[in-house]
């Protein structure tokens, strides 16, 4: 313990021989969460006491968006706490530095975009289907830290209907210092089959009445007639207007008989044969 006290003792008197000259500036602005005397006082000196000066922490930078104001006075409490000797030093300038903080600013698309990169790969949907992912609210644009941004996501809840939601954190220099949700709602889009023309109850599907046609499919209750060749043989179980998106509930089984329809009897009996015409 004495020999580690003399030590520093030593070291004390020999870092409050240094001399050098400071110039303070009006204004500065500092990258980290903490700021160094070279970053608010130009350093004039030899190299090694320029350097050991130049990386003095002074204090705490301010949050972003506002300012801290720092003393001349307060500048040689700092140096004295360190080690050294203001007296020895020229210090010029500026009686006070105002600091702000370097920022970046983070746009509420960029958030949107990488939100929507990340459900497009994690939330695959039905893939013949064309899917549409529409933001509900787009995110309020963000000043952060200078430094290196990492935008991490990760599901914020289970699917509620059409809406998913993710949430996005902020990281500068792996530090987590924002985190936002961000909602979608699923759109669906297919080429299916339409009605071209208004259908009535027990008519036929044709060429003329029906085409393919690009439509949205997020809300049907059942899934959507896609090819021609699935209507063979098929009828509407309900009339039809025009534009009306095919589905299985909307068909029926067309009958080989209707009522009332003329039709041929043919009964075998033994070696006798009967043929007549009768009603439905």
């Amino acid at each position: 313990m004495l020999r580690m006290l003399m030590t520093t003792a030593i070291l004390m008197l020999g870092l409050a021989a240094l001399a050098a000259d400071l110039t303070l500036s009006p204004t500065a602005t500092v990258y980290g969460e903490r700021f160094t005397l070279g970053e608010i006082a130009v350093v004039h000196g030899e190299p090694a006491e320029t350097e050991t000066l130049s990386t003095l922490v002074v204090g705490t930078s301010p949050v972003l968006g506002a300012t801290r104001d720092i003393s001349l006075g307060m500048i040689r409490v700092r140096l004295r706490q360190a080690g050294f000797d203001p007296a020895a030093m020229t210090i010029t300038g500026a009686d006070a530095v105002r600091i702000t903080r370097f920022a970046t600013q983070l746009h509420g698309e960029t958030l949107a975009d990488t939100a929507l990169a990340w459900l497009q790969q994690h939330q695959p949907e039905v893939q013949q289907d064309e899917i549409v992912w529409i933001p509900l609210r787009m995110p309020r644009d963000l000043t952060v830290p200078d430094g290196a941004i990492d935008l991490q996501c990760e599901s914020a809840g289970g699917a509620v209907g059409t809406l998913r939601y993710v949430a996005v954190t902020v990281r500068v220099d792996d530090k987590p210092v924002n985190r936002q949700i961000v909602t979608f709602r699923l759109q669906r889009f297919a080429q299916v089959l339409v009605t071209t023309a208004p259908i009535t109850r027990g008519a036929a599907f044709t060429a003329a009445n029906v085409a393919r046609e690009r439509r949205e499919i997020t809300t049907l209750a059942q899934p959507p007639l896609r090819e021609l060749e699935q209507l063979a043989g098929l009828s509407a179980a309900q009339p039809l207007a025009i534009g009306a998106i095919l589905t299985a509930g909307a068909t029926a089984r067309t009958p080989l008989v209707r009522r009332n329809d003329r039709v041929r009897v043919i009964a075998d009996c033994g070696a006798l044969t009967l043929t007549l015409t009768a009603t439905a």
